[in-house]
């Protein structure tokens, strides 16, 4: 039963009504259900379930307890909670559990059908040890999924399991099962007691390299764990570190260097050594150990004095770690620890210590893709409250720049010091006097700072007390200056400098070098190009012209003349296309599995440009020829239009004909071609903006969009997080229904399954079926600022899918404007684009599509929300767009057939009473 109904005759398959229940007091039943216990559902919550499935477990597996104590046989209880394969059903492996925990006559047949879910839904605490040992064998012969929670294995790491555990560290066994179960109790002995005991051994599998990966980096977590504090386990965890890094020990994903990191910094590796251990040899998608201990522990692990030290030495290893930083996406570290830094410390600091802080977290742009939007914000607010300091910074910066050819490459890293922070009013006219003051001791920063008065001249900011006639009065007497000013007030055509003329020449003359070459053989393969039996190479030289990108110089050239402005003779070009045309019915076109091979190796086959010229050219003469293609062939079109990104502009016609004609043919390829790259974490896969944002993919989208989502990996990176937002979109907007909420379901079963993408799946399922899903969503992620960023992140992606606002009820919109307000607060927008901004202006189009809504849920949801003291500041709109709502239902009642049957009663009333009726009313 799904729970219970007070009402006497309100009973269905589902819901149970308390009259039949063999209660001696139906009383006390009543006191039950109306406890914490249970919790009101449905729209009028008249009916109760438990507020917990666990606890409707625990409760169901207490009274078979009590029933097998009396006499009832334990086997029978079992065998109806089993399936036909003698395992445990799913849904009830938690009253499994909880019948092990609570039952010794079942517990060693539970144990022996289900060891995983005993440990993990019920509660091993109670065990004795020889249950705990019977577990942890039946543990070792079947561990399929890695991804268990491990701390609810805890309480078999107690002192009197220590005998058995080492026994199974030392089994020779290292088939799949065995490491499995390996990796769990050695995850599992992190959440216990430290049992000193095992250290020894621990050490011993850290070593071993028959071990998986994993569970070496579990045998460290657990090393760690034991030792805790201890000279010796300090001792032990400096040699585990030399030894990784003279290759002794195996660690391919610096995971283990991301734990030992975690337990020695900065106790033992202080912040001037930490940097040496930032590498670029890794998988930069994976977010393990290594990339926690940077991204989170490096910070909150430092003191004040130690992020000082740290920024010292980061000014000096920089520009060298800025390719470490970006591979594994730790832009922001060095944003963040100067942040802190400048906060905490940096009114106390001297000018050149500053600089050099603000220059080893600069960035060439201010903002490079998934820097921390909240550190800049404070860098730049810190740095615009000091005016004075602004100036300092970049004349520090001036003076760094030698006074050469070469000043003006250097002096970029100068204002990138002052991260985009506003300048202060007067930062024009400064720069005048400044570059008047500097004029004979440094010409090169002088002309750079004069340049820059004249920009600002006549500009609001910073152009304060600036004209053109200050400009020349400040100037005047100095005859560099002078004639400079009046240069840059009156520009005009800057002549090609000599050097960029000499390279342009140069590029030329190697196009029209390379131009002959492709001549010369396209005439000595004249026949071959006729006869369809032309070199690959060949005809790839001659599709690159055809779409005009060969040679690179030769710009602006169609389809249609790109043979003809590189061969430049009739002959040729005749040949050329005769060529490109065979192509599509050479035998030697690869197969569409070895076209996405290539593609996932970054490879592309020298016929897929060739190809594509042919079909092109074909569809050009005769579409319906196009239409006769073979299967096999269009499969092949389809393949290398997705796989080859060195192709056309722009889609070809004969595909968007294929979009309405065969969508499930142009799915499917377009499955095989997106899978490998989704799996592999690309950055780019195939159609996937088309299939979110343009109309006449719809067909493909419906197609594809499911396959490739129930293809996409549980565990990803950030990168992939995108990936999986356009999927869904595209998803919630072509896809049947019914079956992308039964793939939702699928999805959020999988334990496995991480945090980001859980909240997202939650997401697509209250667009979805906000009955079933908005209540989970809202415990996942409310009052949890780091969930509702990644809720935002799927909800406001930007206002070109309005779909994911206009398809929801008001409890729905009100329940996301409650969670999101709460966490962004309304922004201006302008400059660049955060992500605190998309995801402002999308609670600004909740709040005005919940006004928009008819109804009373509507208006009561407004006032709901228009009371939060949480949404304070939301107040103002959320109280415009309100009174706004009154008016128009208000205006909009006037015509309702009732209110018409008071005008008629107003007429035709005594003026007396007509005054009486018209102020009630009115009121």
């Amino acid at each position: 039963a799904a729970g219970w109904s007070p009402v006497y005759d309100d009973t269905d398959t589902d819901f149970i009504s308390l009259n039949v229940l063999e209660h001696s007091s139906l009383a006390v039943a009543d006191h039950a259900l109306s406890s914490r216990l249970f919790t009101g559902i449905g729209v009028d919550g008249g009916r109760v379930a438990p507020v917990h499935r666990q606890i409707a477990e625990f409760l169901s597996a207490r009274y078979l307890a009590r029933l097998i104590e009396d006499g009832l046989p334990s086997g029978r209880v079992v065998q109806l909670i089993m399936a036909g394969d003698g395992m445990v059903v799913t849904v009830f492996r938690g009253l499994s559990a909880w019948l092990a925990a609570l039952c010794p006559t079942a517990r060693h047949d539970l144990i022996s059908r289900d060891p995983v879910g005993v440990g993990l839904y019920g509660d091993l605490s109670g065990f004795p040890v020889d249950d705990k040992r019977t577990l942890l064998a039946s543990l070792n012969r079947e561990v399929a999924d890695y991804g268990i929670n491990a701390a609810a294995f805890a309480p078999l790491a107690t002192p009197d399991m220590e005998p058995t555990i080492r026994d199974l560290l030392h089994d020779t066994r290292r088939d799949r099962d065995h490491q499995a179960a390996t990796d769990l109790l050695l995850r599992a002995l992190r959440h216990g007691a430290p049992l000193a005991g095992l250290a020894a051994v621990l050490f011993e599998v850290i070593y071993d390299d028959t071990r998986w990966p994993r569970v070496t980096k579990a045998a460290l977590d657990a090393f760690i764990h034991t030792t805790a504090e201890g000279e010796d386990g300090t001792t032990r965890l400096r040699r585990i570190l030399s030894d990784i890094g003279n290759g002794t020990i195996g660690d391919p994903d610096n995971e283990l260097l991301g734990s030992l990191l975690d337990a020695l910094y900065p106790r033992e590796i202080p912040p001037l050594e930490i940097w040496r251990y930032l590498t670029t040899k890794v998988d930069p998608d994976l977010l393990g150990a290594y990339f926690v201990f940077w991204e989170f522990r490096l910070l909150e692990r430092s003191s004040d004095q130690e992020i000082a030290e740290l920024l010292d030495r980061l000014n000096e290893l920089m520009p060298a770690l800025r390719d470490a930083f970006r591979m594994h996406h730790l832009d922001d570290v060095p944003v963040k620890l100067l942040a802190r830094a400048l906060d905490k410390l940096g009114d106390e600091q001297g000018l050149t210590r500053l600089y050099n802080w603000l220059s080893a977290a600069a960035f060439p742009s201010w903002d490079p893709p998934g820097l921390a939007d909240e550190s800049i914000g404070e860098i730049r607010t810190w740095l615009q409250q000091r005016p004075d300091l602004q100036k300092s910074i970049l004349l520090e910066g001036l003076t760094r720049c030698p006074d050469d050819d070469d000043f003006e490459l250097n002096v970029s890293g100068a204002w990138d010091c002052l991260y985009g922070s506003a300048l202060p009013d007067d930062f024009g006219l400064w720069c005048l006097e400044t570059a008047v003051a500097w004029a004979d001791v440094h010409r090169s920063a002088a002309d750079h700072l004069l340049r820059h008065a004249v920009h600002r001249c006549g500009q609001k900011a910073g152009g304060l007390g600036l004209t053109r006639s200050v400009l020349k009065e400040r100037t005047l007497g100095h005859e560099a200056l002078e004639r400079r000013v009046a240069e840059l007030l009156q520009p005009r055509p800057q002549p090609v400098p000599p050097v960029q003329k000499r390279n342009i020449d140069t590029a030329l003359a190697d196009a029209d070098r390379r131009r002959q070459q492709l001549v010369e053989h396209v005439e000595a393969n004249v026949h071959a190009l006729r006869e369809n039996r032309a070199n690959p190479g060949l005809l790839f030289d001659l599709a690159r012209a055809y779409f005009g990108g060969f040679p690179p110089p030769v710009v602006d050239v169609g389809p249609a003349k790109g043979l003809a402005g590189v061969l430049r003779d009739d002959e040729l070009v005749e040949a050329a296309m005769a060529g490109l045309r065979g192509t599509v019915s050479r035998s030697d076109v690869p197969g569409v599995a070895e076209i996405v091979r290539l593609f996932t190796e970054s490879q592309v086959h020298p016929l897929s440009l060739p190809f594509l010229a042919g079909i092109d050219e074909m569809d050009r003469a005769d579409p319906e020829r196009v239409e006769r293609l073979s299967q096999l062939q269009m499969r092949q079109a389809l393949a290398f239009n997705y796989c080859t990104p060195t192709g056309p502009d722009g889609d070809p016609p004969w595909y968007l004909r294929w979009l309405d004609s065969r969508p499930e043919l142009v799915a499917d390829v377009l499955v095989q071609c997106a899978v490998p790259a989704i799996r592999g974490g690309k950055g780019f896969v195939p159609e996937l903006y088309q299939l979110v944002h343009q109309k006449n993919y719809g067909g493909v989208a419906a197609h594809a969009s499911p396959r490739l989502l129930a293809s996409f990996p549980l565990r990803c990176s950030l990168r992939q997080l995108e990936t999986l937002d356009g999927l869904l979109w595209a998803a919630l907007q072509h896809a049947d229904r019914p079956a992308l909420q039964s793939l939702v379901e699928q999805k959020l079963c999988r334990k496995s399954l991480n945090l980001a993408q859980r909240i997202r799946w939650l997401g697509a399922g209250v667009i979805v079926d906000p009955a079933s899903y908005l209540q989970p969503l809202e415990r996942l992620v409310i009052d949890k600022d780091d969930r509702i960023r990644k809720m935002a992140a799927f909800f406001a992606p930007d206002g070109s899918l309005p779909f994911l606002v206009e398809s929801l009820d008001a409890r729905t919109l009100q329940a996301l404007i409650s969670l999101m307000g709460r966490t962004f607060e309304p922004i201006e927008s302008g400059g660049w684009v955060t992500a605190e901004m998309r995801a402002a202006e999308q609670v600004d189009r909740l709040i005005r599509r919940l006004a928009s809504l008819t109804g009373g849920d509507a208006a009561i949801a407004l006032d709901a929300l228009v009371d939060d003291e949480a949404l304070s500041k939301w107040r103002v709109l959320l109280e415009r767009v309100r009174d706004q709502q009154r008016v128009i239902h208000r205006d909009a009642s006037y015509h309702h057939p009732d209110l018409e049957q008071v005008r008629q009663t107003l007429s035709n009333s005594a003026p007396a009473n007509a005054g009486d009726l018209a102020a009630l009313l009115v009121d």
